[in-house]
């Protein structure tokens, strides 16, 4: 297995998977995540090409939160815990993403 193929896991409970598929949460991990960094990059903030240890943990934070929250908007009766788990591709696809969207912005 090549290890740049893979952006990240999510690992969650049955309260996380009783309301979204994997697609769904792949999904949403993802528009969290570029949805933010577009904003701060197009707010004029200090964005940093190459991410930090803290800033990463604030990115996979992004999607955990909105994971947890669809679940919950979703009305889920059961345990939501959720962890995303990114890899080094995901930090390189968020930073070339935001860098040729704040372009065409």
């Amino acid at each position: 297995m090549k290890r740049d193929k893979h952006d990240f896991i999510v690992i969650g409970c049955d309260g996380i998977f009783d309301k979204m598929d994997s697609k769904d949460s792949i999904q949403i991990a993802w528009q969290s995540v570029l949805s933010h960094n577009l904003k701060l990059n197009n707010w004029g903030k200090d964005y940093k090409t190459k991410p930090t240890s803290t800033n990463q943990h604030q990115i996979c934070g992004l999607a955990v939160d909105s994971l947890l929250k669809c679940c919950a908007m979703r009305r889920t009766c059961d345990n939501i815990t959720v962890v995303v788990v990114a890899f080094d591709n995901f930090f390189s696809a968020v930073d070339s993403f935001t860098q040729i969207n704040s372009v065409h912005a």
